[in-house]
């Protein structure tokens, strides 16, 4: 007699962004500004964090480095930047961290000339 044993695991995958905010005049070479922010929803922290953003026409890739991000902990980023290119761009922000997979955020911007 054979016995067989079916073990069933439900994973919930969290959606986790990385939020902007954008303000100033979207036009070439006026000053815009980008806030990021990401609040951790986990109950342990996170360690070894690198995030980045960078945008074609917009911005160079720019980093920041965040040792540990703590259970329910929130971090925000304000970084300036003038557009070089008109038209529809986008900004993207990634965050790696030793104990998480990659986040990703975009945010879509139209620059007037």
């Amino acid at each position: 007699m054979f016995l067989t044993c079916v073990v069933v695991a439900l994973l919930f995958l969290l959606h986790l962004l990385l939020c902007f905010q954008l303000s100033g005049f979207s036009k070439v070479k006026q000053q815009m500004f980008v806030n990021v922010s990401f609040t951790n929803p986990f109950n342990f922290a996170l360690k070894a964090c690198r995030l980045s953003m960078e945008g074609a026409g917009l911005m160079s890739e720019k980093t920041r480095f965040y040792r540990v991000i703590e259970p329910q902990a929130s971090i925000y980023w304000k970084e300036s930047f003038n557009p070089r290119r008109a038209g529809n761009r986008c900004l993207v922000a990634v965050m790696h961290c030793r104990n998480l997979c990659e986040l990703r955020g975009v945010a879509r911007i139209k620059i007037t000339p």
